[in-house]
């Protein structure tokens, strides 16, 4: 069992649980098909940091694929159980929520483990190959069917590296496995991927998208050989500039100034405490 006090218990069904006590129905179609929404928070000091965003989120995602309503007070009242029995008030808490076995109720499966910790002077990122799939539609939601990107992360992660960046068949870069992606370009326009190119409508992104610090526009590889900056943002890592970029599994490396980039800086302090770091 993991010395972590947060991987001992889940909440499953409303009430906590020891994590090997915990069973799901073998017909669940998060188990027979990979059929299950996924939400992440950051909880600090004992709140789920953007709780609000990220309910809305789930419950559009629900909606569009005519799932009954998460209720956002059986998250909360799920959120301080969980705090409650791990002893802890910080996380990172994953929801994973699918329609339930036939006949059965609807599963709704909460998770706690320690917050990602990336390296203060910046990230190290790979730029994938150029062989992620065109969007198939359900990439606006946010679910578990994250194989290839499991495996590209892996991949990354072999290398040394924090994260790897999608790229498309058409050279168009998208996201990271498990971010948005922010690039500042030699004429200094701040921009992000727009969503119809199938990135994840992630609620860091939005926030900044809203605030006009960042504009949507089309990156390609291009954009990242002579970028001035290059950040990726999420609820759990908040907004992190990259310190170096490896073009491809084996390619050359790309230094940038990670951290003490100007925009990560302007952008960390827009999102101010309502992300970690």
């Amino acid at each position: 069992m993991s010395a972590d006090p947060r991987e001992r218990w889940v909440v499953l069904g409303g009430q906590v649980v020891a994590v090997d006590e915990a069973r799901i129905d073998p017909r669940d179609p998060a188990v027979t098909g990979g059929a299950a929404l996924l939400e992440t928070f950051a909880v600090v000091g004992g709140s789920a940091l953007l709780f609000e965003q990220h309910l809305e989120r789930l419950n559009r995602s629900e909606a569009e694929l005519g799932w009954a309503r998460t209720p956002a007070a059986a998250v909360r009242g799920g959120i301080e159980g969980l705090l409650a029995a791990c002893g802890v008030d910080s996380g990172a808490l994953r929801l994973v929520r699918s329609p339930g076995p036939p006949g059965g109720p609807d599963t709704v499966l909460l998770g706690l483990r320690a917050l990602p910790e990336p390296p203060a002077e910046g990230l190290d990122l790979v730029v994938d190959d150029g062989t992620w799939a065109a969007p198939s539609g359900f990439d606006g939601h946010k679910h578990t069917g994250r194989l290839a990107r499991t495996l590209l992360r892996e991949r990354a992660r072999q290398r040394g590296a924090w994260d790897a960046l999608l790229v498309g068949r058409d050279g168009a870069v998208l996201e990271a496995t498990c971010a948005n992606l922010v690039v500042v370009g030699r004429d200094g326009l701040v921009r992000t991927p727009p969503l119809e190119h199938g990135v994840l409508p992630g609620v860091v992104r939005q926030i900044l998208v809203d605030a006009g610090e960042v504009q949507e526009g089309r990156l390609l590889v291009s954009h990242l050989s002579d970028a001035r900056e290059v950040l990726l943002t999420s609820s759990l890592i908040g907004c992190r500039g990259a310190r170096r970029l490896f073009a491809g599994p084996q390619g050359p490396k790309r230094e940038l100034p990670g951290a003490e980039g100007s925009v990560a800086i302007r952008l960390r302090a827009r999102l101010g405490v309502r992300v970690p770091g």
